[in-house]
């Protein structure tokens, strides 16, 4: 049976389509998100804005960090932290609590943003899509990607791309991906370490974070 955390991931997503190792422009997608379950706006794929969400999935964990960066059209950035909390009945995924707070990024906007561009955040092919790439491991890390980009809104997902880094480009610049957005937001991608474990929860345990009905 599925990880039900891993069934939570497609469900938010299912609007969108993935990408497959060749570049694909989706046009008109429906939402990306259940944006009233989550507190958030849909990813539609239509507007100017750039919008890109990252959610961080620990399997041994029943809380998801997500970070959120977005782009207006005025080429303003603005970043937020969104802390789900989840629960099981029946086999039935809960959202239980949802919070956010805003984020300041310690690196510059653009050149974040150009080292991001040029690592293709935008145009990674979901890691299923990618040939010759067998994902043997049941448990571990997950990373979703959704995009809203140049009027397309798209998304895809990595499971351990540290064990596959050395093999397949994809997987070490979805890796160089995570470790910009660590140095630039703090939240650590992979929990190794006692420092690490401590900064990951002081972060989805601020009480700074918002609580939010989800």
């Amino acid at each position: 049976m599925k990880n039900p955390l891993l069934i939570l991931l497609i469900v938010i997503s299912c609007g969108c389509q993935t990408k497959k190792a060749e570049s694909i422009n989706h046009r008109d997608q429906k939402p990306c998100f259940d944006a009233k379950r989550f507190g958030l706006e849909p990813l539609s794929g239509k507007g100017e804005s750039t919008h890109i969400r990252i959610w961080y999935r620990h399997s041994f964990l029943n809380i998801i960090p997500m970070i959120s960066m977005r782009r207006s059209s005025k080429q303003e950035w603005s970043a937020e932290l969104l802390v789900v909390t989840v629960g099981l009945r029946n086999d039935s995924m809960l959202v239980e609590e949802v919070k956010r707070k805003k984020l300041t990024s310690k690196t510059n906007w653009k050149k974040l943003h150009n080292k991001l561009d040029s690592l293709k955040i935008y145009t990674l092919p979901d890691m299923d899509a990618i040939p010759g790439l067998e994902d043997g491991w049941t448990d571990g890390s997950s990373y979703h990607v959704e995009l809203q980009h140049k009027n397309s809104c798209y998304s895809y997902r990595y499971h351990l791309p540290e064990k596959f880094q050395k093999e397949f480009w994809q997987a070490k610049h979805m890796v160089e991906i995570l470790q910009e957005l660590e140095r630039a937001f703090g939240m650590p991608w992979q929990l190794e370490g006692y420092a690490a474990v401590e900064k990951f929860w002081a972060m989805v345990k601020d009480p700074s974070l918002e609580p939010e009905r989800p």
